[in-house]
């Protein structure tokens, strides 16, 4: 089954590359139009207090401790997987370390939806 949806995504992938940039100018309008920026300010206040707390914890103190960023490769490597499970790819594993990075093995030739996630 992952094989199968790994193909559509693929097929899909130069379509959508294309279709971006045309459609970009109208979801930009329909963003401003609908409230969801306000909403964003307003009601997704505790977003912007979860980011702004995290860049403050990451310069005071964990920036400092850590030789590397191991935290963030994690979080990295996890979405990686997370889209690995939405496109039902098994995930084998996951490793970070302090300073040299870190992967995600899934099975399968996976697709670039997986490559790309954050």
């Amino acid at each position: 089954m992952a094989k199968w949806i790994s193909r559509i995504i693929n097929a899909a992938k130069w379509p959508l590359a294309l279709c971006s940039p045309v459609l970009l100018p109208f979801a930009i309008a329909q963003w401003f139009g609908s409230g969801l920026l306000a909403g964003l300010l307003v009601d997704g206040r505790w977003i912007l207090v979860g980011g702004a707390t995290y860049l403050v914890l990451w310069q005071l103190a964990f920036k400092r401790r850590l030789t590397g960023s191991w935290f963030s490769t994690l979080e990295h490597e996890i979405t990686h997987a997370v889209f690995a499970w939405l496109t039902l790819h098994r995930v084998h594993g996951i490793k970070t370390s302090w300073n040299e990075g870190g992967w995600c093995r899934i099975s399968g030739p996976g697709n670039w939806l997986i490559t790309i996630s954050p």
